[in-house]
């Protein structure tokens, strides 16, 4: 799965790019939906690697990743995320994040002198999941993810082919 249905917007910044499913058939049974299921999952998760990826070459280091909204909720978005980042995640105490953002910077500079500040008063760190690095897993998640930048680099060599 390439999940680009509206484009992307990180790391490629490529409106243009478009959502791609690999090996669809007529199976209409519950377990090809799961695996249809799970592997938009782990699509998403790699698009968050891809991210992450970019930011490490940039110089920027990444040990673990703050999740909150609905994909925090969800244990297997939370534990295919780990897995392919191969990094702990960090769900947020609080499962109203927005509003939290809302009043960490509501807070600045009345009650604290700067966001970071407030962050440090006002955040509380929910559930830690870790990721499974056992050697098949990473393989695993490797093989998926080096196909899934395949998928985008065959899509922008048909790019203007007609349809």
């Amino acid at each position: 799965v390439l999940p680009e249905h509206h484009g992307n917007r990180s790391p490629y910044a490529d409106p243009g790019a478009r959502g791609m499913v690999d090996g669809l058939t007529l199976d209409m049974s519950y377990a090809f939906f799961a695996k249809v299921y799970l592997a938009t999952v782990q699509a998403v998760a790699y698009g968050t690697r891809h991210i992450v990826d970019r930011m490490e070459g940039a110089g920027h280091r990444v040990d673990r990743v703050a999740v909150c909204g609905g994909g925090g909720k969800n244990e297997v978005w939370l534990q295919e995320h780990a897995d392919a980042l191969q990094r702990p995640l960090a769900t947020s105490e609080e499962p109203e994040a927005v509003m939290l953002g809302a009043a960490i910077l509501a807070s600045v500079p009345g009650e604290h002198p700067s966001v970071r500040e407030a962050q440090a008063h006002m955040c509380r760190e929910g559930r830690k999941v870790e990721p499974n690095t056992s050697a098949g897993v990473k393989a695993y998640h490797e093989a998926k993810y080096q196909h899934q930048l395949s998928m985008y680099e065959q899509q922008l060599g048909r790019r203007g082919a007609p349809a």
